[in-house]
């Protein structure tokens, strides 16, 4: 069995929406092959590539179509990164900050700041 094949056997396996990185991936591969194969299946239109080695199997609602995650859930996938998420220009760097709190800035414009705040975190920046 492939590398590929054992990745879409784990993606299969956990629950649509899930968020990951290629580290959930090192147990079936070098960190190379993981990549390649995360990469074909994301071709092939299986996956989504949210940013530079951040993936997900996306959820897809009937009248709003496919769904993006939750910070929950790119903090949860973040904490297998060796790295920064970023893919480069004009692209979102995730920075996790204290309370659960999550600061998307888009890195060409900086005056676009989003804070999304969980809801186990009540005080805003």
């Amino acid at each position: 069995m492939s590398v590929e094949d054992k990745i879409l056997r784990r993606i299969r396996g956990k629950p649509v929406g899930w968020v990951f990185t290629p580290s959930h991936f090192l147990d079936q591969g070098s960190y190379g092959a993981v990549v390649l194969a995360l990469k074909q299946i994301c071709d092939r239109g299986r996956i989504r590539r949210l940013a530079r080695g951040l993936y997900d199997n996306p959820k897809t609602h009937p009248k709003l179509g496919i769904l993006t995650p939750t910070a929950e859930q790119i903090v949860a996938a973040k904490r297998h990164l060796r790295s920064p998420i970023s893919s480069g220009r004009g692209s979102h760097q995730i920075i996790p900050i204290t309370c659960h709190q999550v600061i998307i800035t888009p890195t060409i414009c900086p005056k676009a700041i989003r804070v999304i705040t969980t809801q186990a975190c009540h005080h805003i920046l």
